[in-house]
């Protein structure tokens, strides 16, 4: 029965937007007295309306399936072998099976899991940097990844010009950039480190550099894996602090 915006709203989160949006149009509205049919479907499109607009992040039964033994993986020499000897076989595992949530905006959400768990796969699915073998992810906003401690850097280039490198790929302009700089640098208390190679960072200086440019450059989503785990304890707070 639903005869209210609070019981929608709930369905609407337990069900992808067009499935729930078809069911409601045909449903029968001698169960809800108290409106009419037209009333009801503008109510609905109303809830969605207003729904949509707070969902930043959609997952709706995401699966990732890996092939390993294929011709890609083993090259043409070894498959001919395998093919010839009768020894050739492809196995397949599922990275990820069948993941759903909806994040609105505000939300945080961690994914914690023991490694091969499938984690960085998925986030990589939700950055549209992999596409998933099954079901479909709908993201509302502006992303800043770090996935991975030193992508989207050049080891050549030295701090600051990786900084703007960075805010280039991510779709800034050296305006913006000169303007956010500053800040950046102060954040990430790396003054000192300015004209050095990337290259020559430790790892816990490649993570304050990287969270930085993320966090200062205002994104409307902000993917972590595991980057601020290398990062010393007094910058790890500090970043939580920036995140909330």
């Amino acid at each position: 029965r639903v005869c209210s915006r609070q019981q929608m709203e709930r369905q609407l989160r337990q069900r992808s937007l067009e499935n729930y949006l078809a069911e409601i149009t045909y449903v029968n509205v001698n169960r809800c007295g108290h409106l009419q049919e037209k009333e009801l479907q503008i109510s609905v499109l109303h809830l969605i309306g207003e729904y949509m607009k707070k969902v930043i992040i959609e997952v709706k039964n995401v699966s990732v399936k890996y092939i390993t033994g294929d011709l890609r993986n083993i090259g043409l020499k070894e498959y001919i072998m395998k093919k010839l000897a009768g020894k050739y076989q492809v196995q397949s595992f599922m990275a990820v099976n069948g993941v759903s949530f909806v994040l609105e905006q505000g939300d945080m959400l961690g994914i914690i899991g023991a490694n091969g768990a499938g984690k960085s796969t998925l986030l990589k699915v939700i950055t549209q940097i992999m596409q998933p073998s099954a079901g479909y992810v709908r993201v509302n906003g502006r992303i800043a990844a770090l996935l991975e401690l030193a992508s989207g850097f050049d080891g050549d280039l030295n701090l600051k010009e990786n900084a703007y490198l960075r805010g280039a790929m991510l779709g800034y302009t050296r305006e913006f950039m000169n303007i956010k700089y500053p800040e950046i640098l102060a954040f990430s208390e790396l003054k000192d480190f300015e004209q050095r190679p990337f290259k020559q960072l430790s790892s816990g200086m490649k993570s304050r550099i990287a969270f930085s440019i993320a966090s200062m450059i205002e994104p409307e989503i902000l993917i972590l894996d595991e980057v601020l785990s290398v990062g010393d304890g007094a910058f790890r707070e500090k970043s939580e602090a920036k995140m909330r």
